[in-house]
Formats: C-alpha cells, structure tokens, sequence
C-alpha cells in the first residue's frame, strides 16, 4: 500500500460490553449495629475510589459487546431515516440462533439497545456521526432498525483474527468486516498472493463466499510545497538533518500544530521521518531551507503477536516534533477555489494567511461521514468515510485501526499528502479535526506536482485517528484545538 508519504492498508473491527450488578442484603437479615472496624475506610483511602476507571476503547468495546451477544452482527446509522440499525445474525458457530417468541425477540433487541447505548458512555473513540448540517447526531435519538444478516460479529471476529496472519507474513495488506455485507474485506498485493490467500482460507475452513478478496497495493505518497509562519496543518515538509551538507528527504506535509504535555509542537507521519517508530533518530523537520521542529516522540512498532512473529505493529503512523520557530496551536491552512487548488487566500488583516481554526476533535469518524484534507500534492480535497476500522501494512508493518476514506472521482491523496491532517469542516473558518494521512490504494492517474515531478494519486486513502493517536501514546495529555 502506498504512503502519504507513500504506503496504505487496512482492517476493521468492531464490539461492545456492558452490565453492572449490586449486592444487596437478603430480606429478613439484619445489619449489625456494631461496626467492624476492620473494614472500616477511611476518608483519604474513600477519595481512591471517587477516582474514575480509564475507559476502554470502542473497538476493545464492541468486540465484547458482540461476545457477550450472540445475535449481534453489527450496526449502522442512517441519518437521513433516523434510524440506528441492527444487523442481527441467524447464526453463531453453526448453531442457529433463535427466540421463543416475537415478543421474546422484542425484549432482547431492546436490552442490547440499552446495553448498546450504555456503551457508548463508556468507552472512548465511537465513531460519531453527524446530520446534513455538521451537527453530532445522537444515537438515543434514533429509532431501532433491526436487519437480518447470516453470521454474528464474533464469527467475523474470529475469522478475521485468523486471516490477521496474512497480514503480518506480507501476503495480505489490508482486511476489515463489512457490517452490511456481512463479510471481511481481504486484499492482496498480487494473483500469487490471492491464490496463498485462497489456500489459507480452504486450510483454515474459512467459507470463500465470506470474503470479499481484492487485489491492490497500498503505496505512499509524498511531495514539497511552500513555506508558512507559523506553520500550520496542510503545508509541505521536509525531513532531514541539522549537520553541515543539509539532507533533505521524505516531502510529506505536516498534519497539526499542538501542544503535547504543554510543549508546543507538530503531529505528522512516522513513515515520513528518517525510521519510524524511532523517537531519537536525530531527525529534524524543515520547510524549505529553515529547521522548524526536531523529532520529540514517536509512536513505538511493536511485536504484533507473542508466537514468534517477525511482524511489527504500530498504533498510530504518527511523531511529534518540538517547534523550533514561533508557534500557534490548532491551525489548518485554509485553501481558495475547489478540489485540488494548492493556493491559500489572505485573512482579512491583508497581511497573514488565512486558516482553518480547529475548535473541536473527533476521535474516530463513523462510515458514510465526509472528511476533507489537506496535502501538498493533492491540495484540498474531500472523501467519504468507507472503513471506520481498518488494519492496514505499511512499509513498517501493521498500522492497528485506521480510518478510509474514499473519492472514487478526484482521488483521496497522492504522493507527498502523507502528514496532513483530515478534518470535517464545522464553520467558515472552523475545522473539527480527525486524523493524520498515512497510506492510500487503488491507482488513478498521476498527478503533476508544483516542482514538475509526478506522483501516484489513489482514490483510497487511511488516516489515523484521534482515538489512535491517544492510544499510540498513553499517558500524554494533548491540546488539538485553538
């Protein structure tokens, strides 16, 4: 898969948990009057239990929200009938699923609606949807729907666990689950690969007629542009060295001026710095000629399995670089004209560039949402949320739950867009952000770029997401917004 500097590729998954109980005194037992002091709590060990349990991820959610419901299949939104739907299976592990009655039916639909909303509160990255007007839609709001599907998510789960070895041997580059279709998504690099991918599947009693086996390659993208101060999102960067006889390589653009733990400083791709998953690899980050950041954090490759697997996984293609120059957080330069202009305007001052101000975040944006980015081969351009979960190779190895999106008529990035952020625009002037850009797939026609060179474009293209980014680095307090 190519990245945004130049590499894509992509998973999906999806659960949910819920449920809670209480122990209560039998009825005709009575309470001592006398306390055990043995137990007793004092007031400064009670203040440890006000403090709140970290809440777990939507994906780790769902996942056992589907274990813990068997009927559960997965789940959709329609904004425009205001409905939350329910893909509900008819069977799990072979078994058919089935109730004693409609009305048995109707209680249980109901209590994992409950449990389903319950959730929500509880976890953190769900990915949000919003009406024709920009605005949060929330679920509690919206009648239940149910569909019929075939197999449970958990059945998916399990069968998409097990094709998870595809990835990280190399034959495979990206796989999710498709609620709707009810079935995991499988591509591949080429017909060699397609023909182990089929093997594996008949070895594994894999069902062929579960997946939808494509054959693509994800590619990076990258490119040069212009020089900003301060530099916001949606510019060109170049990374390099500070020694004398100045390196540059790697044209990608930077994702999103912020302050982690207070220190001011730019999110942009780990693919795109001198090795990723490094933090000190001495890199340093240029426009033009001009050193504005040096390489502060990055997001760590780990080993994606504990069975001996060479294959790294890494949760977020994203680093952070210390600004060096004078510095404003929250920024996404804001573009003229229509898809693919690479000019920016003049603010109303006559004097500084015009932006967009991030005001709000969105940790992981739900399917059939519209995205824009900024990059500095592709300039602005706007794609559809297709994969909110996607498991994607990159030239380190896996990227864990990554966001696609999609523009099948102008392209969702080329080569050099690899950095810059994705965002929904919420206002005039105003941008919610969503993620850093990191692969693209499926080949359009090249692009010619500023400096007379070409790039590969792909209407295909995964970013990070916020809930990813927080996820890559625990612990770490971000400021995204102005």
């Amino acid at each position: 898969m190519p990245k945004l500097r130049h590499s894509i590729c992509c998973i999906f998954l999806s659960a949910f948990l819920a449920s809670c109980g209480q122990n209560n005194v039998p009825s005709g037992v009575q309470a001592d009057l006398v306390p055990d002091t043995s137990t007793e709590i004092t007031v400064q060990e009670r203040k440890d239990y006000d403090v709140p349990k970290p809440k777990k991820d939507w994906i780790e959610a769902l996942n056992t929200f589907a274990t813990d419901h068997p009927a559960f299949a997965g789940y959709d939104f329609s904004a425009d009938r205001k409905e939350l739907i329910f893909y509900l299976a008819e069977k799990r592990k072979g078994q058919k699923i089935e109730f004693d009655s409609e009305e048995s039916r109707g209680r249980k639909l109901g209590h994992m609606r409950k449990e389903f909303l319950e959730l929500i509160d509880r976890s953190t990255g769900f990915p949000e949807v919003t009406n024709g007007h920009g605005v949060t839609v929330n679920p509690r709001s919206l009648k239940l729907q149910s569909v019929k599907s075939s197999l449970s998510l958990a059945d998916l789960n399990e069968y998409r666990a097990t094709l998870q070895e595809l990835l990280y041997s190399g034959k495979a580059n990206k796989l999710s689950i498709d609620f709707a279709q009810n079935k995991i998504n499988l591509q591949v690099n080429d017909e060699v690969s397609q023909q182990i991918a089929l093997n594996f599947l008949r070895i594994n009693s894999i069902p062929v007629e579960l997946v939808n086996l494509t054959i693509d390659v994800e590619k990076p993208l990258k490119n040069v542009f212009d020089s900003f101060r301060p530099a916001p999102g949606g510019v060109a960067v170049y990374f390099g060295t500070s020694v004398s006889g100045v390196i540059l390589i790697n044209a990608c653009t930077l994702g999103l001026p912020i302050l982690a733990d207070a220190v001011e400083g730019y999110l942009t791709a780990s693919h795109c710095s001198f090795k990723q998953g490094i933090s000190d690899d001495g890199s340093v980050l240029f426009q033009k000629s001009e050193i504005i950041g040096n390489k502060t954090f990055d997001s760590p490759l780990y080993a994606c399995t504990n069975i001996g697997s060479p294959t790294r996984c890494q949760n977020a293609d994203v680093t952070f670089y210390k600004s060096t120059i004078p510095f404003t957080r929250g920024r996404i330069i804001l573009p003229s004209g229509n898809t693919g202009s690479l000019l920016t305007t003049i603010a109303a001052d006559g004097k500084s560039d015009a932006y967009y101000d991030v005001t709000s975040v969105a940790e992981r944006v739900g399917n059939g949402e519209t995205v824009y980015s900024i990059g500095s081969t592709s300039g602005i351009r706007s794609a559809t949320v297709v994969n909110w979960d996607s498991d994607i190779v990159g030239s380190a190895g896996v990227l864990k739950n990554m966001v696609t999106a999609s523009n099948t008529s102008f392209g969702a990035g080329c080569q050099g867009d690899s950095g810059g952020p994705w965002f929904q625009i919420t206002g005039t002037t105003t941008a919610k952000f969503a993620g850093i850009v990191s692969t693209g797939n499926t080949q359009l026609p090249r692009r010619i770029r500023l400096d007379d060179s070409t790039a590969l474009c792909y209407s295909n293209v995964s970013f990070s997401p916020v809930a990813q980014i927080r996820t890559a680095f625990p612990g770490r307090v971000f400021t995204f917004t102005r």
